[in-house]
């Protein structure tokens, strides 16, 4: 008999107990809901209206001349930033032109359409076999494409004068980051 009782002691008490562990879990999180509500929440208000006032403060207090200045600056600074992310580097282009030139030839004039994406070239030529050379060598640098030969002039010396269109591809020519 004394067992049951204290089996029926012990069932009764751990209800209470556990009852009174959630009542203080309870009120630990509803003092703490209010605790923050109503008291924290009034401090960081008042941070941030004293953080509104000194950049208020800080805005009256530089001349509108200057203010305008600034963003004059900074719009400046935008455009040429943009312009110089699609900024087409002719040294790039010829740095590659260079590269792919053949030994028996020289060019003469170079037109350079960065918007139209084409270029133009005229050059001589030792003969029609480094003209055509050079050809293929153009048609191989990265980036070209269309390579057209619009002209050949054979000189009294045998050289090969020619003109040559071609476009480029933008992107090649961009300045690698």
């Amino acid at each position: 008999m004394l067992t049951s009782r204290r089996s029926g002691a012990s069932g009764g008490g751990l209800t209470w107990r556990l009852l009174i562990f959630s009542a203080l879990v309870f009120l630990v999180m509803a003092t703490s809901y209010i605790g923050l509500e109503y008291g924290y929440k009034a401090i960081l208000m008042s941070q941030k209206a004293e953080a509104d006032q000194q950049a208020e403060e800080l805005i009256t207090g530089v001349p509108v001349e200057k203010q305008e200045a600034v963003i004059d600056f900074y719009s400046r600074l935008a455009n040429m930033r943009a312009v110089l992310q699609n900024h087409v580097y002719t040294t790039q282009f010829l740095r590659l032109l260079e590269g792919s030139t053949s030994k028996g030839v020289y060019f003469s004039s170079l037109k350079l359409a960065v918007d139209e994406q084409e270029v133009q070239i005229s050059g001589v030529a030792r003969n029609y076999d480094e003209l055509s050379v050079q050809l293929k060598a153009l048609a191989a640098m990265a980036g070209v494409s269309d390579v057209t030969l619009t002209s050949a002039i054979t000189a009294e010396n045998g050289q090969a004068g020619f003109d040559v269109n071609f476009n480029f591809d933008r992107q090649e020519f961009r300045r690698k980051q």
